[in-house]
């Protein structure tokens, strides 16, 4: 029995932070703030008082900041306000796999319809505007003597299949050591890709015209900030784009020439995400 209850003690403490915590990695998968029709109707009659429950919920690992919109076929139906408004949602950590949640009423009142006309269709639209960040970190293998072995690591593309947690997502890490006219130094150089792995489409941070009613800028659209560190050093970085996906960062200052050894990075993009759900709704008399 004393067998028993030490190894479970022993298992426990693997899984578990210095603070006693058992963690798990929320910086999974490729959602963000995720939106659904909880309660709505189908089929009502003409001049019918009806109401829809949205569920909002912050499924990735970043808290979510931005605005909403619940609009609906006027010609059909009458919306009482208010129906756009600011949200924040907390997204996962180790103390809350979960994410926030809150759920969203609107109501509304059905039309009266012409004499000869027996039915309508008409269409809800629930959307969210959100600031949102991805964080990507990964190990990276500083090798400034190719030709010299044994080597404390190899040099390789880091490549990240499960996302991080965002719908903006981190694919792929491609160190590079670029000789510098001093002698003995190296500019690192990484070469980072970025894909839109959600459903939603990518604007420049702040942007919330898609759910007020105005018109979006075109320079608006697929802009992701970009910024990353490479042991606690600061890179400059180029541009990121969402059509193109590719950004390069350098440490310009360079490193002295030295032995293989292992380092680490950390790339963080912070943008803004629109997404929008449909839900139809059929008038009958």
């Amino acid at each position: 029995m004393k067998k028993l209850i030490l190894l479970a003690i022993l298992l426990l403490t693997a899984c578990a932070t210095d603070t006693g915590v058992i963690t798990q990695d929320v910086r999974t998968g490729t959602q963000g703030i995720q939106s659904k029709f909880a309660i709505y109707p189908t089929t009502v009659s003409p001049g019918e008082r009806i109401a829809y429950t949205i569920e909002i919920r912050n499924e990735g690992a970043s808290d979510g900041e931005g605005t909403y919109t619940f609009t609906i076929d006027e010609s059909a139906v009458s919306l009482l306000p208010q129906t756009t408004n600011k949200i924040t949602l907390k997204g996962k950590d180790i103390f809350n796999q979960i994410g926030q949640k809150e759920y969203l009423t609107f109501k509304a009142k059905t039309k009266e319809l012409p004499p000869r006309k027996q039915s309508a269709q008409a269409q809800a639209r629930f959307s969210t505007c959100y600031d949102y960040t991805t964080q990507a970190t990964a190990d990276v293998c500083i090798d400034t003597r190719p030709d010299q072995y044994p080597k404390a690591c190899i040099p390789q593309v880091n490549t990240f299949l499960a996302g991080q947690g965002a719908p903006v997502a981190v694919q792929t890490i491609e160190t590079r050591l670029i000789p510098m006219d001093k002698e003995h130094y190296f500019e690192p150089q990484f070469v980072i890709t970025a894909t839109n792995a959600g459903t939603g489409i990518v604007l420049a941070k702040g942007t919330r015209n898609p759910c007020t009613g105005q018109p979006t800028k075109r320079e608006d659209y697929g802009i992701i900030g970009i910024s990353a560190e490479m042991a606690g050093q600061q890179l400059i970085c180029t541009p990121l784009k969402i059509e193109t996906g590719k950004a390069t960062c350098r440490l310009i200052k360079g490193i002295k020439e030295q032995a293989t050894y292992q380092s680490s990075i950390t790339v963080k993009l912070e943008y803004g995400y629109f997404e929008s759900i449909i839900q139809q709704l059929t008038i009958e008399k």
